[in-house]
């Protein structure tokens, strides 16, 4: 008899289980389409009800994050990144989006240790060199902008704003002819 009830017990907790977790991938892919519907307001708040039922899930939490980003929540969106760092730390698009988001609200060497991680964990991202080459164009740091804009341009040399950003940083080391 207590063998019985013990099943009973280990089958419904199993069967709940299964619902919760079917409940949070629907929110998950709800959440998602959203997103690529760019409906941001209605993709932070499906991560949010993903993560309530879940508030261990990656997923939701970088969501959550990327949804804040896009509404030009910065400071919120840099804390939901720090959330889901705590969850999972070897996403190079995490550190990405954060330190893009930190470029927003002029932290700028935050966002190059970000970006420093990101390309850490995946090597060749010319958005990543664009961004990091900002920063330092940012920071008066000239030579190390144009290094990371010339990094950029050899792995798309369609990068224009690459170009553009090389040249106005030559310019600033007095070097007019060449920044041309």
């Amino acid at each position: 008899m207590k063998y019985l009830v013990y099943l009973s017990f280990t089958l419904i907790a199993f069967s709940s289980w299964g619902q919760e977790e079917g409940s949070n991938n629907s929110l998950l892919s709800k959440a998602k389409d959203y997103y690529q519907e760019e409906k941001f307001i209605l993709a932070e708040k499906t991560f949010q009800e993903a993560l309530a039922s879940s508030p261990e899930s990656y997923e939701a939490q970088l969501g959550l994050a990327d949804s804040k980003h896009k509404q030009e929540k910065y400071v919120d969106a840099i804390d939901a990144y720090d959330k889901a760092e705590k969850i999972k730390e070897d996403d190079p698009e995490l550190y990405f989006n954060r330190g893009a988001a930190k470029i927003f609200i002029t932290e700028y060497k935050s966002a190059i240790k970000d970006f420093n991680r990101s390309d850490e964990l995946q090597a060749d991202n010319a958005e990543l060199h664009y961004y990091r080459g900002f920063c330092y164009g940012e920071l008066e740091r000239y030579n190390a902008a144009i290094n990371e804009y010339n990094r950029c341009i050899e792995l798309d040399a369609d990068f224009g704003a690459a170009y553009y950003n090389r040249g106005a940083a030559i310019a600033e080391l007095g070097n007019f002819e060449a920044s041309l």
